[in-house]
């Protein structure tokens, strides 16, 4: 049975507003409805149904999902624009140096097939070469042979 409050439109609100919430920072962080299930320990279903306001996010549910996900607080309830505002800071800071890092990564990856593209280019022009080298070679064995038959 439900109380008066869980009828009045402020509940209502609020509830849409967590729901709104889940979706939006599910999305942010690239999980599907099932990730999200999987790591809240609840069905799929049971997860569908707190995105589409048929059921109530709990306190306990949300804590686990924003534990699972690694997601503040604070960031959920929209007082931050820092998804991670509970780390600490030398914890911020070692994510911050790998985030640097994969982008270093990230842009030799790209460049890799324009190096590669530049490599066969060279390994080309160096069997032309070759081949121009083996061709004149064989012009002068052949001269030559033919000034040692007369």
């Amino acid at each position: 049975m439900k109380n008066n409050f869980e009828e009045s439109p402020d509940y209502q609100e609020y509830n849409r507003f967590l729901s709104k919430q889940l979706v939006k920072i599910r999305k942010e962080i690239g999980w599907s409805q099932k990730d999200v299930a999987d790591a809240m320990g609840i069905n799929l279903r049971t997860e569908q149904n707190f995105e589409y306001c048929r059921r109530r996010l709990s306190a306990g549910v949300l804590g686990t999902f924003l534990k699972a996900a690694d997601v503040s607080a604070d960031y959920f309830f929209g007082w931050t624009n820092d998804i991670h505002s509970h780390w600490d800071p030398q914890r911020r800071e070692e994510v911050e140096a790998i985030r640097k890092d994969l982008d270093t990564v990230k842009v030799q990856v790209e460049e890799y097939p324009k190096s590669i593209v530049k490599m066969q280019r060279e390994l080309q022009k160096a069997n032309k070469t070759l081949a121009d080298i083996q061709n004149a070679y064989q012009r002068i064995e052949e001269r030559y042979q033919d000034l040692k038959k007369s």
